[in-house]
């Protein structure tokens, strides 16, 4: 009789972790990993880059006129007579309020993350543009940077798993980082405002969390230049990483990457 009741609950047991594992959509297969805090030891100056040719999937000009306009801009950027210096962190409540439900299931779609930094927007979207084909995955990650969102199938919502059971939490408050959907995804950084789709801007730094990844990134002058390979680490760059109109990242091998903080300088127009 044990045995058979041992069975039972067995039995039990694999329907409801199969049940668990049916609720989950099928853009929930990266889960937030532990947050990983650089020391500060680890920050590093990027003194050099190598000039390339134009990407194939570089020179691609935006267009400004059906994107939104978000209001506000961080209460930490540094203001100077030379421009507004900022960090692009992906916690900005009303460039996450921009995305469909708020990306609270950690998935972002169009419009992406679009941040104001002084007098312009900073875009941090897809590219169209993977494998040597003009396709994309319309999505990126945002997860959450300390803690795991869990999917709750009796309330059918989101929550923050904890020590006994799993809590509500507002997506708009938290800490979030991007991570790519896939390897061979990229990911294109690059500013604009009312009146111009390719404003130029300083890329000063960057938090990358999981790697290595590839930076390129197209100078006013129309020459390309690209980091190889950035390990994880904080990084300061050099002024060779300045009066730059686009920015792409992606995987330098191995799977998907993650990073935070991107550092940009806005001048002023």
């Amino acid at each position: 009789m044990k045995r058979n009741k041992s069975f039972i609950q067995f039995g039990l047991s694999a329907v409801f972790a199969l049940a668990l594992l049916a609720s989950c959509s099928e853009e929930t297969e990266t889960l937030t990993p532990q947050p990983f805090e650089p020391a500060e030891e680890a920050v590093i100056t990027l003194s050099d880059a190598i000039p390339i040719d134009t990407p194939d999937s570089g020179e691609v000009e935006e267009e400004n006129s059906n994107l939104p306009f978000p209001d506000q801009q961080h209460s930490n950027a540094r203001v100077a007579a030379e421009g507004v210096t900022d960090y692009v962190d992906f916690n900005d409540p009303n460039s996450l309020d921009l995305l469909i439900d708020d990306a609270v299931d950690m998935v972002a779609r169009w419009p992406f993350y679009i941040q104001k930094v002084g007098s312009a927007w900073i875009h941090v979207k897809e590219q169209n543009y993977r494998m040597g084909k003009k396709q994309a995955y319309n999505h990126y990650h945002l997860g959450y940077q300390y803690f795991n969102a869990v999917f709750n199938i009796n309330t059918q919502k989101w929550c923050k798993s904890v020590l006994y059971g799993c809590i509500a939490f507002d997506p708009l408050q938290e800490h979030r980082y991007l991570t790519t959907h896939s390897l061979d995804q990229i990911i294109k950084i690059y500013a604009y405002d009312y009146n111009s789709s390719h404003r130029v801007f300083d890329l000063k730094g960057i938090f990358v969390r999981s790697g290595p990844i590839k930076i390129k990134f197209r100078k006013q002058s129309g020459q390309w230049y690209q980091f190889s390979s950035v390990e994880p680490g904080v990084y300061n760059f050099s002024d060779i990483s300045s009066d730059i109109t686009q920015v792409l990242i992606s995987s330098v091998s191995g799977g998907p990457v993650s990073f935070d903080n991107v550092k940009v300088h806005v001048p002023t127009n």
